[in-house]
């Protein structure tokens, strides 16, 4: 049998099996080329783009082209200003299309309801309302210019830890007016080409099958006209998704669901019209005519420099001044803070942007004509010294004016980071090839046997609990979902 889309000169039919394969993604970042449907080349992130021409990963381990790093999200949701939103997205499409990327991972408007989740850098605000201005204004920047937004994550998806198994338990009046509103006020002004589901449960059900949230309030009651994405390895039941309005599963999975999801399709498991829709959506986005770039990437990144600079001062708070700033010629300046020998700008993980420059605040402050003592005061690895904080209390004692620098390293705001991986045979652990600032966090829940790379059973190290992994391994180390063996 077969499926027909469109109408006139983009009326296409495709047989069953190439319907079904065109759900699933090609690679990393690109959708399947199917029956003269072209693929949808994709790329992270909300602050920047994290395009990877080589090497391709979700976790920010391998480089990539260098591009602006805007302020993250916490940030420039301090300006309270969507004008400045706007010039962002459009700046990110401009960079995006200078790399024939159709579609940016972003924005993300996670509600902030936990001030230890390892990703809030992402993300606005624990304030919906405020969420769903600014990430309006960013999607209306970023397709102007012809690149298509993902809105993420929906929904309910407020903490990293256990994010592939954890259920979001919301009564209907919390979920719509905090959880749902920052996506529906992005959905009804900005309607983004796509919309990620998230990896998590929502009362009891995987936002990849969710019928109620996917149909009813996100197609039905906001009117959303464009492509349900899954975030990378969320799917769980093709069939499932596919039913509940899921419409493409990304990265590609090798096609592992095709055979099971066409049989589905034949015995009318999997629901025609639903796949047909999912088709049609897909295609819809693969044909959109975007610009081409035809001017020079480095100059473009250039001209974007004064604008981030502008966004960046426009998000900075001053608590109090009392005469304090600017900082005063010929006075005794002490610096405190490991971090202002770093460039803290941006958090780990998948958003983590390859910039063509960057400045600590010790350059800057050398850049201005500021002479200073500078002393680490702590540890980045989060060890109490003593001898460290010492020598910070004696410094500052000698200045006038004293600049001390705090915030987290990124081990703390990532989306994970295992300490160490050992099994080099594992099948679901790629070794780390050396310490990394872009590493993500994990907390293992089950152990892993070295020697083969197979799951076996074995006590865990920290509770004692036999447990095993539950269903196949996923595409990192932080994929592992466990359960125990005996209820």
């Amino acid at each position: 049998m077969t499926i027909t889309i469109g109408s006139g000169a983009t009326r296409r039919e495709l047989s069953d099996q190439d319907a079904i394969k065109l759900t699933s993604g090609q690679d990393f970042w690109s959708s399947e080329n199917v029956a003269g449907i072209p693929a949808i080349r994709m790329s992270d992130g909300p602050h920047g783009l994290r395009y990877q021409a080589q090497a391709s990963d979700h976790l920010g381990i391998n480089e990539a082209v260098p591009a602006t790093a805007f302020p993250t999200a916490s940030a420039s949701a301090s300006s309270w200003d969507p004008r400045l939103l706007v010039k962002m997205g459009a700046a990110i499409g401009e960079e995006a299309r200078s790399m024939n990327v159709d579609v940016v991972l972003g924005p993300g408007v996670n509600i902030k309801r936990n001030p230890l989740g390892g990703r809030n850098f992402e993300f606005f605000s624990e304030d919906p309302l405020l969420t769903g201005a600014l990430a309006t204004a960013w999607i209306n920047g970023l397709q102007s210019k012809g690149v298509g937004a993902s809105l993420k994550h929906f929904a309910g998806n407020s903490q990293e830890t256990d994010r592939l198994r954890s259920d979001s338990l919301i009564d209907a009046t919390a979920l719509h007016e905090l959880y749902l509103e920052a996506f529906r006020l992005a959905v009804t002004q900005s309607q983004p080409e796509t919309v990620m589901i998230a990896y998590n449960l929502l009362n009891g059900t995987y936002m990849s099958d969710h019928e109620y949230l996917l149909n009813t309030v996100l197609r039905g009651q906001w009117g959303f006209k464009g492509a349900v994405v899954s975030d990378w390895g969320a799917l769980n039941d093709k069939v499932k998704s596919l039913n509940a309005g899921t419409d493409l599963e990304m990265p590609s999975s090798g096609h592992l669901f095709d055979k099971p999801a066409l049989a589905a399709l034949k015995t009318g498991q999997l629901d025609r019209a639903r796949l047909t829709r999912a088709v049609a959506n897909i295609a819809a986005i693969a044909d959109r005519k975007r610009p081409a770039f035809t001017g020079d990437r480095d100059a473009l990144l250039q001209s974007h420099v004064a604008l981030a600079q502008n966004i960046e001062e426009n998000s900075a708070v001053l608590m109090k001044n009392d005469g304090t700033l600017p900082l005063q010629p010929g006075r005794k300046l002490a610096v405190i803070g490991a971090l202002a020998d770093q460039t803290r700008i941006q958090g780990a993980g998948s958003s983590h942007i390859t910039t063509p420059q960057s400045i600590s605040i010790l350059a800057g402050l050398k850049a201005a004509g500021h002479e200073f003592a500078y002393v680490a005061g702590y540890t980045l690895d989060g060890q109490a010294d003593p001898a460290l904080v010492k020598a910070a209390v004696a410094t500052a004692k000698k200045a006038e004016d004293v600049i001390v620098v705090l915030g987290l390293p990124a081990t703390a705001e990532a989306t994970g980071h295992p300490w160490r991986c050992r099994p080099t045979k594992s099948r679901c652990c790629t070794p780390w090839r050396r310490p990394t600032r872009m590493s993500w966090s994990c907390w293992w829940r089950a152990p892993w046997s070295p020697p083969t790379g197979r799951r076996t059973p074995r006590p865990c190290s920290t509770c004692s609990s036999v447990v095993k992994p539950s269903g196949p391994p996923r595409n990192a180390c932080c994929s592992a979902r466990c359960r125990p063996l005996a209820n």
